[in-house]
């Protein structure tokens, strides 16, 4: 398995190849995203990253301690803060 580093849009990300898929994922967040070439997983780990942010501004008010972390990362990645 081959593994590199890389960032997306100032998220670091760690890329592996299995032989057959990439996968594309975060220390911080605990997202991924997979797909057929790197190009798929990169944009199916943003999808995932949107989502969660979705899911968490919804909650802002209810969530625990780390994801309040998670959301507050989230909207300085994403310029909101």
């Amino acid at each position: 398995m081959r593994n590199s580093t890389d960032e997306v849009r100032g998220i670091s990300v760690r890329i592996r190849f299995d032989g057959s898929q990439y996968f594309v994922s975060d220390i911080r967040l605990d997202l991924y995203g997979a797909g057929s070439s790197i190009g798929e997983a990169l944009e199916d780990y943003w999808l995932a990253v949107e989502d969660c942010y979705a899911d968490l501004s919804e909650h802002a008010d209810r969530l625990a301690d780390h994801l309040c972390d998670h959301l507050a990362y989230l909207r300085q990645v994403l310029g909101e803060a």
